[in-house]
């Protein structure tokens, strides 16, 4: 309770506040309390108590309220500092407990404060506020001689103060509940328990209402109060053989600690008192005790015969034999086993667990997910207790094995669409269906192969083979395999089957499977390519294609892959150009639509793509295709790589939609009789309208 210095003289009839010679106590820094006005609160916090001029001046004696939301009561730690007012943002303070002179409060007198503002701070009663205020005042030890004697204040708070530090010294908290049940406990025989409420030091707490829930017993009172004595008396009646439980919570009782709550507003931090707040917790307690023999009988059965992996079992319990008692039921899982002959309970188990019963009836096992094939058996043990028989159930009995069959599916995905000859691919396997059971997966690589409708997955046409071990669902990458030779190559996997897990193979030619060893496209004098012929596709075959400021007009031959040339099989003929069959036709949403064409020939003279190299950004380039449409692309880049690098992705069936030509270039070597580079025309739609198609 702060007592405000700035008055040095008498004010309505009240005295000089400051007695000469009394010793000094901690005060705040600034003296001016903006809350305080002749000695009193003008802030409006003061709540139930009094004003009382004495030694030490005016001062309130009482509690505050309404200083911060929810607290109704509250009561200041802090001698002669700034009242408390609303606007200094209060909040909790936690740590150890200082008075104002620095001195740690003991946990001791922490505990009694906690307890006198609970079990009395909370009052309409102005003597009594008074009196807690001064109770906890003492507690924090920072008063100065006199300052807060009860005797000086008069009202009638001297009393009521030796109460409270009486009953706080022998009641305050933490508390235990003690709960004590007559030996020999048997069914039907009606029983007393005797239940007290424990301060810290041992001393039972009178007036405490507690509840009470007991299982294995009828009667029992749902709430009881302690007497004046501290003792609680609840008669009951066994109703279970076995246990007996008895569950309590008190009321709730004052903490072990004050809440405390500190100003935070920038000068009320330091100059505004602390407050302690009324804060109270339920303590629980517990008794349990076993008295009445049971031979339990327990029947099973599993809830599924067969399933696959990474389903869910439980088994079905029915107890007999234990009337309303409790028992624990120890549950064992026993798996997976190759076949039924040899289930065994024995070892270790998949998985264990326990189950409680309460009483005759039924009750599942928790589910248990089966992640690997094999035959699983549920068995179940009741262990020997004081009042209870053992029983185990028997081993593998039909109606508690359940057997998991693995029917597994593979997805699989090669590493590249499109590789350069000599690079090595894999494939990704994604294995479904087969939880955490191993399995050996055959992985088979076929090619080359001039196109994808060659593609055929035979002994003939097989590049590499290998097994692989999975240890169960997942993904998992086969070894790499160098691909030496240009053309298409597709994986084949076959995951064999036991007679636990079936086979499962992956169809041969996926798209997804396979990958292309790109060719070199070889179009100038010297070199030397055998035009391989790939089917028409219908009305989207392209028939001919012109760029009229390069003089461009040939028509064009599907083509595949020159398989012994390692190269694209363009038509011989220089004046045709060659559309790669197995690449993106004109009109499709996403690909490339590559052609490639002669640039010259030693026999034959200047190529089709003869002035390709002149090309230039902008230009328009008109395909035509068998059904009669026109395409128009429009030049974006004209680059030159050397043939060992040229792009892959000439090749690719996927991306955005565009138009590649591709020829020789750079300066023609006389002395190895082959032009060094390719020459690489992209261009984008951008527009289609009917023509009429030149067959």
């Amino acid at each position: 309770m702060r007592w405000p210095r700035i008055f040095a003289a008498a004010v309505s009839g009240v005295a000089v506040l400051v007695s000469p010679g009394v010793a000094s106590a901690a005060s705040p820094p600034d003296s001016h309390d903006p809350c305080a006005q002749i000695g009193h609160d003008s802030c409006g916090t003061t709540g139930v108590g009094f004003y009382t001029s004495y030694r030490y001046g005016v001062r309130w004696f009482g509690d505050y309220r309404g200083v911060v939301a929810g607290a109704p009561h509250a009561f200041c730690l802090d001698l002669r500092y700034w009242y408390a007012a609303r606007s200094y943002r209060y909040r909790a303070r936690h740590g150890v407990l200082r008075n104002r002179d620095g001195e740690p409060v003991s946990l001791e007198r922490q505990r009694r404060i906690a307890y006198a503002v609970w079990r009395y701070g909370r009052s309409d009663d102005p003597a009594r506020q008074a009196a807690v205020m001064l109770y906890v005042h003492a507690m924090m030890g920072d008063a100065r001689p006199g300052e807060v004697d009860p005797a000086a204040v008069g009202h009638g708070v001297a009393p009521l103060y030796r109460r409270i530090a009486r009953d706080t010294a022998r009641y305050h908290g933490p508390y235990r509940v003690d709960v004590k049940l007559p030996a020999g406990l048997a069914v039907d025989r009606p029983a007393t328990a005797a239940i007290r409420v424990l301060s810290a030091h041992g001393n039972a707490v009178p007036g405490v209402e507690l509840t009470l829930k007991a299982d294995g017993a009828d009667g029992a009172p749902a709430r009881v109060r302690t007497n004046t004595a501290g003792v609680a008396r609840a008669r009951l009646t066994p109703s279970t053989a076995g246990a007996l439980r008895l569950r309590l919570r008190t009321e709730p009782l004052a903490v072990s600690r004050p809440r405390v709550i500190a100003p935070t507003a920038p000068a009320a931090r330091t100059n505004g008192q602390r407050l302690a707040l009324p804060a109270a917790e339920a303590v629980a307690g517990r008794a349990t005790r076993t008295d009445v023999h049971a031979s339990p009988q327990l029947t099973t059965r599993a809830s599924a015969q067969t399933t696959a992996p990474g389903a869910t079992i439980h088994d079905t319990i029915t107890v007999a034999g234990v009337g309303r008692s409790a028992v624990t039921i120890d549950v064992a899982l026993w798996g997976p086993f190759a076949t039924r002959g040899a289930i065994a309970c024995s070892g270790t188990p998949f998985w264990k667990g326990t189950v409680a019963a309460h009483g005759n009836g039924s009750i599942p096992t928790p589910d248990v997910r089966l992640e690997q094939a094999g035959y699983y058996a549920f068995q179940e043990t009741i262990s020997a207790g004081p009042q209870i028989s053992s029983v185990v159930t028997p081993c593998g009995e039909r109606q508690e094995t359940t057997v998991v069959h693995a029917r597994p599916s593979l997805t699989t995905r090669a590493s590249s669409q499109v590789v350069r000859a000599g690079a090595k691919i894999s494939d990704r396997i994604d294995v479904t269906g087969l939880g955490r059971t191993s399995a050996a997966i055959e992985v088979e690589l076929f090619g080359p192969f001039a196109s994808r409708t060659s593609i055929r997955c035979t002994y003939k046409d097989l590049r590499w083979h290998g097994r692989i071990t999975v240890p169960g669902g997942g993904t998992t990458t086969s070894p790499a395999v160098r691909v030496e030779r240009a053309g298409f190559y597709a994986y084949r996997e076959r995951l064999i089957g036991t007679p636990l897990v079936a086979g499962s193979t992956t169809p041969c030619a996926v798209a997804a499977e396979t990958t292309l060893a790109a060719p070199e496209i070889v179009t100038g004098r010297g070199d030397r390519a055998v035009y391989v012929a790939a089917p028409k596709a219908g009305a989207k075959t392209p028939v001919e294609v012109a760029i009229a400021e390069l003089g461009i007009d040939a028509p064009i031959l599907p083509s595949a892959i020159d398989l012994a040339g390692g190269v694209l099989g363009i038509p011989a003929d220089v004046h045709r150009v060659g559309w790669w069959r197995d690449g993106a036709a004109p009109g499709d949403p996403h690909g490339t639509v590559l052609l490639a064409g002669h640039v010259d020939s030693a026999s034959a003279g200047a190529g089709a793509f003869f002035r390709l190299a002149h090309a230039r950004r902008g230009a328009l380039v008109r395909l035509t295709t068998a059904g009669g449409t026109r395409f128009t692309y429009r030049v974006t880049a004209v680059r030159t790589y050397p043939k060992a690098t040229l792009p892959t992705d000439v090749f690719a069936i996927d991306g955005r939609p565009r138009l590649v030509l591709v020829t020789c270039g750079g300066t023609f070597d006389a002395d190895t009789r082959h032009y060094p580079d390719n020459v690489v025309v992209t261009a984008v739609l951008v527009s289609r309208s009917p023509a009429s198609a030149r067959r």
